[in-house]
């Protein structure tokens, strides 16, 4: 797990006790945890054991850093407060610059 389910619900400003939505909070952030890794084009591993564990790892696979967690969390929160297809009346253009602030430098280029 890349994201813990405490992390996401501290950035969804809920309280640890809330229970109810876990099983959907924990769908967010493999959802958020998989775009991450699509659009890194890399395998993400959540500690440095994890990536040593995995015999077939690919050079570009990485230990997940703050960056990369913090971009994980904001699609996950944004998935959670957003649960209709189309949102209206906002303008979202700064979410997608944020991820390329946050997760640009370690885009992969090369092959996986």
């Amino acid at each position: 797990m890349l994201v813990t389910l405490a992390q996401l619900k501290q950035q969804c400003r809920l309280p640890d006790d809330h229970r109810a939505e876990d099983a959907h909070l924990q769908v967010l952030a493999n959802a958020a945890s998989t775009a991450a890794e699509a659009d890194l084009n890399r395998k993400l591993y959540a500690d440095k054991a994890a990536l040593e564990a995995d015999g077939e790892a690919p050079a570009s696979a990485m230990v997940v850093n703050d960056s990369i967690r913090a971009g994980i969390l904001l699609v996950a929160a944004s998935l959670y407060e957003h649960r209709e297809y189309e949102v209206t009346g906002t303008i979202i253009s700064a979410f997608d610059r944020t991820l390329a602030l946050l997760w640009g430098p370690y885009r992969w280029h090369g092959e996986v």
